[in-house]
């Protein structure tokens, strides 16, 4: 199979898991923020906040390392899973003992259980990373798929189960625990890889190497995406944190799956084809295109709609979350376009570069995060977080176009039509929702309005003949005749 035919392959069982997964996870948010207080979210909030820094060091970016590189020995890759075993299990050691002076930075004597708890996730994510790495060098999507959408299941119905009969906070620290161990244990049940006796610093120097840069990138990287939770977790209430955290997350949420679902077939793809430029920039702006086609509509139809969405599906007690989500789904919005630049600087092998412009960018949202603080609301907070997204949008984009000689410009041009279908479609449920009566029931008018604007996007999208619209529809037939082609052989 050539290597179009296993990337189109892989992107579409990788997105049908990324859906139905994404399907699921918006359904138990919805039914997890009816059923729990928005003080539990605060607390799972500020865990993750001293747990996402270190989740960014226990792989070390070896995952990626092995996926780049084409031919990693025996001796590499037993190295790397025992390397990062080692370093997730002191991790999570170091974390058990400092939990109590993470609960006293916060004031919250419940959260040093909660982080103890949550530090198992360091072991429980690094024992699948050397398996899962060789699937997706092998482009299994469909196992992957399959690992995805039942993690997601397994751990919502224990979520789920412990929310109705009172656990609070904890239903979701078991909801992560979960997940985690669940898509481990089938991973390995997938891969026919297991590790040697065998250890070999030496042999693994260039993978660490690499991974050493990608990590640096992901610890800075994660200082400005976690910021405003840690200062909020501080300087304001434990409520007002889960508003804005949950607020960030129903927004991040159909964009980190559609971007996840493209970035783990396309960068062993672009890493195989590395050294020609002209098709890894060719793939990138199509594949740009793409995930804007799909991800535009969502952010700029929820930014009519917050009002009714909040109010239909999480209830008057998530109220104050409205102005936030709007804020925040035009920083979505910029970073539909600059979160797969990662993609270049990980498949042309600089995580140098990507490591450098992670500390420029990342100490810029950082201030912005501080001054919103300062202001003293999280609507400010959001505000200048989103402002600052804008200001460093054309070097997110320009630094890594250096490697493949892009343009900021041709990549505004790949996505141009796709923002100016979208912001029409935006335009006609907004003046849908003011010819509707303020009697409607919420989810009716929510329905609707739903239902009007992806009617209407699509019908923009097929008159206009958008490109991505194109491009959609011809690897869905290429999809849909390789089916047909194989029921039929069979």
């Amino acid at each position: 199979m050539s290597l179009k035919s296993r990337t189109i392959s892989g992107v579409s069982w990788s997105a049908l898991a990324r859906y139905l997964s994404q399907g699921i996870q918006l359904g138990l948010a919805v039914l997890l923020m009816r059923l729990l207080s928005p003080e539990a979210y605060g607390l799972l909030a500020m865990a993750m906040v001293l747990i996402g820094f270190a989740d960014a060091l226990k792989g070390m970016g070896l995952k990626s390392a092995l996926v780049q590189k084409h031919d990693p020995t025996p001796r590499q890759t037993s190295t790397v899973f025992w390397f990062v075993l080692l370093f997730s299990t002191c991790l999570t050691a170091l974390f058990v003992g400092a939990a109590p002076y993470a609960a006293e930075f916060f004031g919250e004597p419940n959260l040093t259980g909660i982080v103890q708890w949550l530090s198992l996730l360091f072991v429980l994510g690094t024992v699948g990373i050397v398996p899962r790495s060789g699937l997706e060098k092998e482009m299994r999507f469909y196992a992957l798929a399959k690992v995805d959408v039942a993690s997601v299941a397994m751990s919502g119905i224990v979520a789920t189960t412990m929310a109705f009969t009172g656990w609070g906070v904890w239903s979701l620290v078991a909801q992560r625990l979960v997940q985690v161990t669940s898509k481990n244990v089938l991973v390995w049940g997938y891969s026919t890889w297991r590790p040697g006796a065998q250890f070999s610093f030496t042999a693994a120097k260039e993978l660490i190497q690499y991974g050493g840069n990608l990590t640096g990138f992901n610890m800075v990287n994660r200082l400005a995406r976690a910021g405003d939770d840690l200062l909020i977790g501080k300087f304001m209430a434990a409520g007002s944190l889960g508003i804005y955290n949950r607020a960030y997350r129903l927004m991040m949420l159909p964009i980190k799956k559609v971007i996840r679902a493209v970035s783990d077939v396309l960068f062993p793809a672009l890493s195989a084809i590395k050294d020609d430029e002209e098709r890894v920039r060719r793939i990138f702006l199509r594949t740009i295109r793409a995930i804007s086609f799909l991800t535009f509509p969502m952010m700029m139809g929820l930014i009519v709609v917050a009002d009714v969405f909040v109010l239909a599906l999480l209830g008057s007690k998530w109220e104050s979350a409205i102005p936030i989500i709007r804020i925040l789904c035009v920083a979505s919005l910029v970073q539909t376009l600059a979160n797969p630049t990662g993609w270049i600087y990980r498949s042309q092998g600089r995580t140098n570069w990507m490591f450098r412009w992670g500390l420029v960018g990342s100490t810029t949202l950082l201030g912005a995060i501080i001054l919103g603080v300062y202001l003293g609301s999280i609507e400010s907070v959001a505000l200048c977080y989103t402002v600052a997204n804008v200001l460093i949008l054309y070097p997110v984009l320009t630094i890594p176009g250096w490697l493949i000689d892009m343009s900021f410009m041709d990549v505004m041009r790949a996505v141009c039509g796709n923002f100016a279908a979208a912001l029409t479609m935006a335009g006609g449920v907004y003046a849908l929702g003011l010819s509707i009566p303020a009697v409607w029931p919420s989810w009716i008018v929510l329905a609707l309005q739903v239902g009007v604007g992806m009617g209407l996007y699509w019908g923009i999208a097929h008159v206009c003949n958008l490109s991505a619209y194109g491009e959609l529809l011809e690897i869905g037939k290429e999809r849909w005749n390789a089916l047909r082609k194989s029921r039929a052989a069979t």
